[in-house]
């Protein structure tokens, strides 16, 4: 798929949307038809300063999943550590906390409550010094809205890293925590997943 440059006015999501006054291109867009539980994006070219995926109006279906994202598939335990900040709000009451994870095998963003199927949410994941082989450093934003919630996000940051150097993310995939589970793109609500690198 060939690279297009998102402009800075117009309709729609806009670069100042996104990332301020920074350079974004597209480098792809997932569409499908079918449910699946692992999407990869491959052959990223090594050509800018950082990535963003932005998710918009997704769904999980089947209960008690997360979304793993891991930089060229791998799952090694240990090579991902992630502090995550969540805020739930309900009809009961607000509940804030946060939660430390180190030696895992991915970064999980949290895409379920109260083992509830159905679950819409957007977040926008971002991947700095992507391209070279000292830590990758990442930080995430999701906002979801889960079954018996009325509104639901968290913040996150962490790092990525090979032992004790990284290759350079040459692809990206994302997949379901529970195997019975897929990721739903839904075309009634113009729901999207696209990568995008930044110069």
């Amino acid at each position: 798929m060939g690279i297009q440059t998102i402009p800075a006015t117009g309709g729609g999501l806009t670069v100042s949307d996104l990332i301020g006054a920074e350079k974004i291109e597209l480098i792809e867009e997932y569409k499908s038809t079918s449910n699946v539980t692992s999407i990869t994006f491959s052959n990223i070219p090594q050509t800018y300063s950082k990535l963003l995926l932005v998710a918009n109006a997704i769904t999980t279906a089947n209960d008690n999943t997360n979304i793993r994202v891991r930089p060229n598939s791998d799952s090694t335990s240990g090579n991902y550590q992630f502090e995550t900040d969540f805020e739930e709000q309900s009809t009961s009451g607000s509940h804030v906390f946060t939660t430390y994870n180190s030696g895992r095998s991915e970064f999980q963003l949290n895409t379920h409550n109260n083992n509830a199927s159905g679950n819409i949410y957007s977040f926008r994941f971002e991947i700095l010094n992507y391209t070279t082989t000292a830590a990758k450093l990442v930080n995430w934003t999701l906002h979801y809205t889960p079954i018996g919630f009325n509104r639901s996000r968290e913040i996150a940051f962490g790092s990525y890293r090979s032992g004790s150097t990284t290759n350079a993310v040459t692809s990206l995939n994302l997949s379901t925590q529970a195997s019975s589970a897929y990721i739903t793109i839904p075309s009634a609500v113009n729901a999207s997943l696209i990568l995008f690198g930044v110069k």
